[in-house]
């Protein structure tokens, strides 16, 4: 575990040390086992950029008393550096180089062995370029009471220091926050006569946790002469640095509503005010800071789908249509399928993008209702089956009669028809496809790939006046599909 590491912020010329305690850690017990810790220094590539490269690994041991300890101040010097100033620089430049982030890894091995869950990485660390004496040093209170009085960090001007007008000057600061923060950098003039100008603001930037900043601080190289009154003769000017909480604009929670047409929500929600908040903490301002929520402002905040906060109230319209999952086939009074669709339930749907009404509305469809759905040919849904066509009308005499039955059907299908009845008192015969059949007789006829099918019947009389041939068949199966309507078929000869 790792029970005591650096301040927040340090000087790369004062300790830096990390130190790691095994517990429990017993004489006789974890005292024996060959416990090591290895610790791996990571610094940042570059300030704030979160990308951290390993720079050294370390075994280190535990006392007798199970903590260890790694410093890593030497190793942090040749990351940071001193930047010099340029004579083009912009009023305040922030600075990368005199201040690096960096973190330990570390994990714990017994033999070689990794001990479960000990692979930790710590916090991340700021170290700055400078150092102080032992005397000097307190890490909790240096960069947050001492910084400012005693002016050895870095570069600060002694108060009433004496300048020329054209010297080349600079005043260096650190923003001593661990959140961001504004720096706003001022002046004001003593004038010859006594009196003192307001503080002038020349600059405000945003700086990042803990970053070292530089301005320049020359009279003529901030052109101050510029913003000094004309009629007073400037005698000295003080440069001033304030520090405060970075802010923003944001939507006020409490302005928020419900976009509508038509008195009806759309789903999005909008603000009619804007409020400043803390970026730090992301509090609102206090005292309240607040201005109109309008789209000519650069911090307008645009409407947002929100279904949740606006539901959609929109008024659709609707309609009543044949459900489908109700759809049965209608059949005849034999039960045989007549080649129809009906619907036994209608549901109520939304016209504008055809899908059913949520939670879903339903009633019978009865021939009563207005929004009645009647019945449809579809013969896909709804096939017929194998029947019967129509026959070919016939032709010979009474002696020697033949017609062709059609047969219609499922595609390749296998017809089974049987002569269910035969009356015979002319002494002739009846034949199908020439073969002779007498009564309970049966004869297949397979249909063709478009479901089509035929026979061919025979009456052959003999001179008898007055006597006849009646015959009645019917389709008694099908090897696939059903059977339809009409299944039966009857032709008769009367001889004279």
């Amino acid at each position: 575990t790792l029970i005591k590491s650096p301040y927040t912020i340090s000087l790369e010329g004062n300790p830096i040390a990390f130190t790691f305690a095994i517990t429990p850690y017993r004489a006789g017990v974890e005292a024996l086992k060959d416990y090591k810790i290895i610790a791996r220094l990571e610094v940042e590539e570059e300030f704030n950029s979160n990308s951290f490269s390993p720079i050294k690994e370390s075994l280190i041991y535990p006392e007798s008393n199970g903590c260890a300890t790694i410093t890593v101040q030497n190793i942090l010097k040749s990351f940071s550096s001193h930047e010099l100033p340029r004579f083009d620089q912009a009023i305040i430049m922030p600075l990368t180089e005199p201040c690096k982030r960096y973190r330990i890894a570390y994990r714990l091995l017994i033999g070689t062995a990794l001990v479960d869950g000990s692979v930790q990485t710590s916090n991340s660390f700021y170290v700055l370029k400078g150092g102080l004496t032992y005397q000097q040093w307190d890490p909790k209170k240096f960069f947050t009471e001492k910084l400012a009085t005693d002016k050895t960090f870095l570069r600060f001007p002694s108060p009433k220091e004496f300048t020329y007008p054209d010297e080349y000057k600079w005043l260096s600061w650190i923003s001593s926050t661990d959140q961001n923060s504004i720096q706003t950098y001022y002046v004001q003039f003593g004038y010859s006569d006594g009196t003192t100008s307001d503080l002038i603001s020349l600059q405000t930037i945003q700086a990042l946790p803990w970053q070292p900043l530089r301005a320049a601080a020359g009279y003529n190289q901030l052109n101050l002469a510029s913003l000094a009154e004309a009629s007073k003769t400037v005698i000295w000017y003080q440069l001033s640095v304030q520090s405060s909480r970075a802010i923003a604009w944001r939507a006020k929670a409490s302005s928020a509503y419900c976009l509508q047409a038509d008195s009806a929500n759309t789903g999005y929600q909008g603000w009619t005010t804007l409020e400043e908040y803390y970026l730090d903490d992301n509090t609102a301002v206090d005292p309240a800071v607040t201005k109109d929520n309008v789209d000519t402002d650069p911090d307008y905040v645009a409407p947002i789908i929100n279904t949740d906060a606006c539901p959609v109230t929109i008024t659709r319209t609707t309609g009543w249509r044949a459900q489908a999952s109700s759809a049965y086939c209608v059949t005849n009074d034999l039960g045989n399928l007549t080649g129809y669709q009906a619907w036994t339930t209608l549901e109520e749907y939304y016209t504008d993008d055809n899908t059913p009404v949520d939670p879903a509305v339903t009633k019978d469809n009865v021939d009563s209702d207005p929004d009645y759905v009647a019945p449809v040919e579809n013969t896909t849904a709804c096939a017929l089956g194998a029947r019967f066509g129509s026959p070919s009308g016939g032709s010979g005499d009474a002696l020697n009669y033949s017609e062709t039955d059609n047969l219609l059907g499922p595609a390749a299908a296998t017809v089974t028809i049987k002569l269910d009845s035969l009356i015979n008192s002319n002494g002739g015969t009846f034949k199908v496809n020439g073969s002779a059949m007498f009564e309970n007789d049966t004869w297949n006829v397979i249909l063709d790939g478009s479901g089509n099918g035929s026979f061919t019947i025979a009456i052959n009389g003999v001179t008898h006046a007055g006597s006849a041939i009646a015959a009645h068949f019917t389709i008694i199966s099908v090897s696939s599909g059903s059977v339809g309507s009409p299944k039966s078929y009857s032709v008769s000869k009367t001889f004279s």
